[in-house]
């Protein structure tokens, strides 16, 4: 009678899981992508070049402030165009590709683990991608990051499987990947699964039978036929500028030369695989304590190197940014469920209440850091925070997703309560602090774009670049500045302009008719 009883409460306990795991992924994946404004610059750049090509009809070309754009091919753009026109014009639809392939990226990841493992790992894995800090930000942000994951995932597991198990079609499907991939966002498509594979290979003494089926003249052929043809029409359309651009200037010399300041000590990647994987920090030392003994089995010898071959060249590369290191997360997360201990709930708690106690004090981090600055656009922040996080949008919630993390630990088994206060984190940051966080930073260039959408005027930024203006006035903003035209720009820059008409002032910017 006691193991039917326990039994019985398992299975109620295993459904109240499903139920909180599917509303908890639906809210942060679907719900939640519309509450907050698109991010300068990265997301207002992406959905500035899709508008414009929606605008202009031309869907081979792409522009950002009425300059072509070198940096990044088109797939992503004829996503959101396609996104768009199916949704209509809202921060859900710019994010939506992202999003799909997100989830994408997470089943190729169980695809996988339940190929080489079984069932639970494979949720574990999965679970991973979802919930975790790094990820799940870039699922959902409207640019190529997510779908580019997708495509680094996909290829490389594929690839690898082909070769664990002879079987060919699987590398006709990884090339076929990998030339999308290459739409996606160019050259790493190639480089990451190649030097997976190669040093995997080479550690294992498969070299020469390696590379023998890599080199399949068809496969390449099946890459080629893909990645090829939106090159070679821009280039029998525009010359050989923005090949040498992309290539060149944003591939090699970005990985030769610091761009843009974004630079790091070598170290730069470690300290930044701590925030990614958050909250699964337990997890991650588990698994790295593993490693030698890993390295004696020929698959999780190869997720290793998959992971360090990623460390290490993009810890090499001049210009560091957080995401490169996505590209060598997946096999992480792999070694991660495969190596997964359950530990004890008082360690669980104490990284669940560490870290939504952190998030409750980034109010006064952010005012903080707000004071410090001497730009007027961020020094005036300060004045503002006490409107977006509020007691009820954001100090309460939090207050009550850690009473219910609390009540979980007491209620639940050490799996189910591992998983539910990892959901509860998420929530935190996706639900609470994220539309908070980014309504503070973006929501006054949003609320300046919609009040000039209907002036029917040219728009310009002046010595600033938050090319999201441009989206929500439904229109592109140029850099350069004529009488006139519409311009935003800083409060304290007006005077440069000379004669102006003054339209819109929010912290710190300004939207002006020049006259």
């Amino acid at each position: 009678m006691i193991r039917q009883k326990t039994s019985t409460i398992d299975r109620v306990s295993n459904k109240i899981l499903a139920l909180i795991l599917g509303i908890s992924l639906f809210s942060v994946y679907l719900f939640s992508i519309s509450l907050y404004p698109l991010v300068d610059e990265d997301e207002g750049a992406f959905a500035s070049a899709t508008l414009t090509m929606m605008d202009s009809g031309n869907f081979t070309n792409v522009e950002l402030a009425g300059e072509r754009r070198d940096d990044k091919p088109v797939l992503t753009h004829w996503l959101q165009v396609i996104s768009l026109k199916t949704f209509g014009f809202t921060e859900f639809a710019f994010r939506l590709p992202s999003v799909i392939f997100g989830l994408l990226w997470a089943f190729v990841t169980f695809w996988f683990t339940k190929k080489i493992s079984n069932k639970r790992n494979a949720f574990l894995a999965a679970f991973f991608v979802l919930a975790s800090l790094g990820a799940s930000i870039i699922i959902k942000t409207a640019t190529a990051d997510g779908i580019f994951n997708f495509f680094v995932a996909s290829t490389t597991l594929l690839a690898f499987l082909a070769l664990r198990e002879q079987r060919t079609k699987y590398l006709y499907y990884a090339a076929i990947l990998a030339g999308f991939g290459f739409l996606t966002k160019g050259p790493a498509i190639l480089i990451v699964p190649g030097g997976a594979l190669f040093f995997w290979a080479w550690w294992n003494g498969y070299l020469t039978e390696t590379l023998r089926k890599l080199l399949n003249p068809f496969l390449w052929l099946v890459f080629f036929c893909i990645a090829s043809p939106w090159f070679i029409y821009l280039y029998l359309n525009e010359g050989i500028d923005p090949i040498l651009g992309f290539f060149l200037k944003h591939n090699f010399q970005r990985y030769t030369s610091t761009f843009e300041g974004h630079s790091g000590p070598f170290y730069y990647y470690l300290v930044i695989l701590i925030l990614l994987v958050a909250p699964f920090w337990n997890s991650l030392f588990t698994v790295v304590g593993r490693i030698k003994t890993d390295f004696k089995d020929k698959t999780k010898s190869f997720l290793w190197i998959w992971f360090l071959w990623v460390l290490l060249f993009f810890s090499i590369s001049s210009t560091k940014l957080p995401h490169y290191l996505l590209y060598g997360i997946t096999p992480l997360f792999i070694l991660m469920a495969l190596n997964f201990k359950q530990q004890s709930k008082r360690i669980n708690m104490l990284i669940f209440i560490s870290l939504l106690g952190f998030i409750s004090s980034m109010p006064f981090i952010l005012e903080t850091l707000a004071s410090s600055e001497k730009d007027i656009i961020w020094n005036v922040l300060r004045e503002e925070i006490e409107v977006f996080f509020t007691p009820t949008n954001f100090f309460i919630p939090i207050l009550i997703l850690l009473v219910l993390g609390i009540i979980s630990f007491v209620v639940f088994s050490k799996f189910n309560q591992f998983i539910i206060s990892s959901l509860l984190f998420l929530i935190s940051v996706h639900l609470i602090f994220l539309p908070s966080a980014i309504g503070l930073f973006q929501d006054r260039f949003k609320q300046a774009g919609l009040k000039v959408k209907d002036m029917n005027k040219p728009l310009a930024m002046y010595k600033m670049n938050f090319p999201s203006f441009g989206v929500y006035a439904r229109d592109t903003a140029y850099r350069n500045h004529n009488d006139g035209q519409i311009i935003l720009l800083r409060s304290n820059q007006i005077d440069e302009l000379g004669s102006v008409t003054e339209i819109y002032n929010r912290s710190g910017i300004s939207v002006v008719i020049k006259e």
